[in-house]
């Protein structure tokens, strides 16, 4: 992506400004991995649903929708309405009217709304947030909450030229973009076989760091879509299962292991030591707290009596991972004893999106304050794109060896049939991507 996006960085968004998943966030699914089904097969044709309206929270670039009940969709080259299923993203009968430009107001009597597509469609919004453009069909409802959902339906592999640019600077080298396309694809089919499982869904992601970034066709470049097409059809599996393709911004040095922060087994996202990254690639950030409103906030959540103080906050000494990111912060009160939080919790209380990351020290900067001093953005689970960016770039290393040091114990398979160049992903394959045989020293 051309924007700096990450100048408005919150808690586990890409160098764009993107990520997949925030940190204290646990997955959807507890699962690490999901079988494929022969009898309802995911190739890169399989219409992806996305609800791109609205957004509860502002992450970048959407921003927040504080009218969710209003949206205008307009197309150049025009939509065809169709009535809406009811009960999922699809029409029924026949042409109802052919427009340029449709607005929805949510409200009594409101049915479901299908519009066929050409070209691209603009997806207009209230003032103040960003309005992109896509490409594919469209799905309108209400939900039960009153509210109106925009779903747009596209194939997988268009889906994914509008989520790498969203996830990754489109200047990096082609094999960190490759290395990008594999991991969001396997991320968008682990969700598609579990929305196949849950059965009647109305959608399968959203265009948020709640899943994966997003754009449509507004930030789309020749190269992001090269990348999506050189590696069309190819996801990692481990075990002959889809895995959630776990990635973030910048490991600060070191990645995590998925027990470490939410507490979910994942056996192929292996501890993988970056040491080429802090204090060269990774940048440290700094965050500063008053100790006199972090008390006032400790009172408001109930969490110590009105009449306690915080002295001094530190973090203990069993108070980190193996990797170094902070697990628990402990409050020292005046009147004596500690108050210990969870990181999550600490978080909660500092600001959702205030910590880019767990991997940061703790000191008294002035009188009443408290810094936290810091590496990395993001969960650290997973890929490192700033990771894959510096292999790719200083190593020339090829986007499978860059998977296969994230991921360990993957297979690259393939989900088209007749395609060259890999093994099926339906069937046991035999192409493994394990360690590499380089000491992340001499990296």
């Amino acid at each position: 992506m051309q924007s700096l996006w990450f100048i408005a960085i919150i808690f586990g968004l890409s160098p764009n400004g993107f990520s997949q998943k925030l940190p204290s966030v646990a997955p959807f699914w507890q699962e690490a991995k999901v079988s494929l089904s022969q009898k309802t097969p995911i190739r890169s044709t399989t219409q992806v649903r996305v609800k791109v309206f609205p957004h509860k929270v502002s992450y970048p670039p959407h921003g927040r929708d504080d009218n969710p009940y209003r949206v205008s969709l307009a197309a150049p080259k025009g939509c065809q309405r169709y009535q809406g299923h009811s009960s999922y993203a699809g029409r029924i009968g026949g042409v109802l009217e052919k427009k340029h430009q449709f607005s929805f107001q949510a409200g009594a009597g409101f049915k479901p709304v299908f519009l066929n597509c050409r070209g691209s469609v603009k997806v207009i919004r209230g003032a103040g947030v960003k309005h992109f453009s896509y490409l594919g069909d469209f799905y309108i409802r209400v939900n039960p909450e009153g509210a109106l959902e925009v779903m747009n339906l596209v194939p997988l592999n268009t889906y994914l030229k509008g989520v790498v640019p969203s996830e990754v600077y489109t200047s990096w080298p082609m094999e960190t973009l490759k290395t990008q396309a594999v991991a969001a694809r396997t991320y968008a089919v682990f969700h598609l076989r579990q929305a196949q499982k849950a059965g009647r869904r109305f959608f399968d992601v959203d265009d948020t760091v709640r899943y994966q970034a997003y754009t449509g066709v507004s930030l789309v470049t020749p190269q992001t879509s090269k990348a999506v097409e050189d590696t069309r059809a190819q996801i990692l599996t481990f075990d002959g299962s889809v895995i959630q393709a776990y990635y973030h911004a910048d490991s600060g040095g070191q990645t995590e292991v998925a027990e470490e922060v939410w507490a979910l087994e994942v056996p192929y996202c292996p501890r993988v030591e970056e040491p080429y990254l802090k204090g060269q690639v990774s940048k440290e950030w700094s965050r500063t707290f008053s100790i006199p409103d972090l008390t006032r906030k400790l009172r408001a959540r109930r969490l110590i009596k009105r009449s306690q103080s915080v002295r001094q906050v530190r973090i203990p000494a069993s108070g980190r991972s193996q990797s170094g990111r902070v697990k628990t912060v402990s409050f020292e009160l005046q009147s004596g004893g500690y108050k210990n939080l969870a990181i999550d919790e600490f978080r909660k209380l500092v600001g959702i999106g205030t910590l880019p990351s767990t991997l940061f020290e703790l000191k008294e900067s002035k009188k009443d304050q408290v810094e936290a001093r810091g590496y990395g953005f993001g969960h650290g689970v997973g890929m490192s794109q700033t990771g894959a960016e510096f292999l790719a770039r200083e190593r020339n290393w090829r986007y499978d060896q860059i998977l296969g040091f994230y991921y360990s114990g993957v297979e690259l398979c393939v989900l088209d049939e007749q395609m060259e160049g890999g093994s099926s992903c339906y069937q046991k394959g035999d192409r493994y991507l394990g360690e590499l045989s380089e000491s992340p020293k001499d990296l």
